[in-house]
């Protein structure tokens, strides 16, 4: 027993020392690099419903509803500066923070896999799509839909947490990018299916 927990607070502590020395590398690197994957316009979307215009209304833009997620932050941000001087570096620092978050969510949610949940955990932290270090309606879909996978994978015994935890992430997920929804009809089907089967094999 003594072994086993040796074991995991040896794996905790790898994943941890390699959290913190890939978190200092990727934020300095987030100082460098300029504007060329729709930075400011994710930050402007959310900029133009900070000044008054509408949702749905005023922005037409069908990824608009990610500044559901976003615009608490970007308040937040406004609240403390009076203008949008470092606006984009410190949304890539806000970025980073959730891919620590994810990363940790993961790391916990998997410890029945041993020192192999280290692997998706830190390959999530050392990548992003479209090579877009910032909070987007894709990074934040793509981390939201991987919390909830995980949580999936994670649990042996579903309980009523786990389902409002996959409910909050994939709720996330559908707000940062709307077609993620054809993934919570998919889930929904497998339900379905698998409830049928059960009472089957059951009434069988």
């Amino acid at each position: 027993m003594s072994k086993i927990l040796a074991g995991k607070r040896q794996g905790n502590a790898c994943f941890v020392i390699a959290l913190v020395v890939l978190f200092a590398l990727f934020a300095i690197r987030q100082f460098y690099g300029f504007n060329k994957n729709d930075e400011v316009f994710y930050i402007s979307t959310v900029y133009r419903f900070f000044q008054g215009d509408a949702m749905l209304v005023d922005e037409w833009n069908n990824g608009q509803l990610f500044t559901f997620i976003t615009y608490p932050l970007y308040y937040l941000t406004r609240l403390v500066l009076t203008s949008n001087d470092g606006i984009v570096l410190i949304f890539r620092m806000y970025y980073l923070i959730f891919q620590v978050m994810v990363s940790v969510y993961c790391h916990m949610r998997l410890k029945r896999f041993g020192w192999a949940r280290m692997l998706p955990a830190l390959l999530y932290f050392m990548t992003t799509p479209c090579n877009i270090n910032n909070l987007s309606y894709n990074t934040l879909a793509f981390g939201f839909t991987l919390a909830a996978l995980v949580t999936f994978a994670g649990t042996e015994k579903w309980g009523k947490k786990d389902s409002f935890l996959c409910g909050i992430f994939t709720a996330g997920a559908v707000l940062a990018n709307p077609y993620t929804i054809f993934l919570f009809l998919l889930y929904a089907g497998v339900c379905v299916v698998h409830t049928i089967w059960c009472r089957k094999k059951t009434a069988g």
